[in-house]
């Protein structure tokens, strides 16, 4: 699964035969040697897999060029630094002429990360809320959460502060995926109540 930056930001398939001093990027069947760009380091993974949505994709890759030897494989993601899509994804890994396979779901199944993360595929989202309020004095103050992410406030509008905004925002690391946080504002009298 992947949704890169088209022509921009590219993965890779990589293999090497001397102990990771020097790597041969491997031809696969979604990837494309196009780079019109100059960002590709060969042939790689660009756009998304699949059609417009990213979608799983299942590839086979043949190794029989390497039967004997002793390699390292590894995948490898490059970005430019303007704009950062999802990502690049893997589970399911297997090279049954060596008895290997790992869907990954228990433990790195051998591998290094190396800067991939491994998660379950939902990253947690923590919330930063924090009410501004302007007056005499401006104040800032953050809302408590509990573990549902769930808190309130009331906030009573007078001579000391006459005009409020709320900012919240998303905080789970190591993701740019939209998030939603929904909230409730109930005016009562000269106060409001913010769920």
């Amino acid at each position: 699964w992947y949704d890169l930056e088209e022509d921009w930001d590219y993965a890779y398939l990589e293999i090497s035969t001397d102990g990771g001093d020097t790597w041969t990027i491997l031809d696969t069947p979604s990837g494309t040697d196009s780079n019109p760009n100059g960002n590709a380091f060969g042939w790689g993974y660009t756009g998304r897999s699949g059609s417009a949505r990213p979608e799983w994709i299942k590839e086979s890759i043949d190794l029989s060029d390497y039967a004997g030897q002793e390699v390292l494989i590894r995948f490898e993601m490059i970005t430019d630094d303007a704009v950062n899509r999802p990502g690049f994804t893997l589970d399911d890994i297997s090279i049954p002429q060596i008895g290997y396979t790992s869907d990954f779901e228990e433990d790195g199944g051998g591998w290094e990360a190396a800067g991939f993360v491994r998660h379950a595929n939902v990253l947690p989202q923590r919330w930063l809320v924090q009410l501004v309020l302007f007056g005499r004095e401006t104040t800032v103050e953050r809302m408590v959460l509990d573990d549902q992410q769930i808190g309130e406030w009331d906030i009573e509008m007078n001579d000391t502060a006459n005009r409020a905004i709320v900012a919240i925002s998303g905080i789970a690391p190591v993701t740019t995926e939209l998030a939603t946080y929904s909230y409730e504002i109930d005016p009562v009298g000269e106060s409001a109540l913010l769920r």
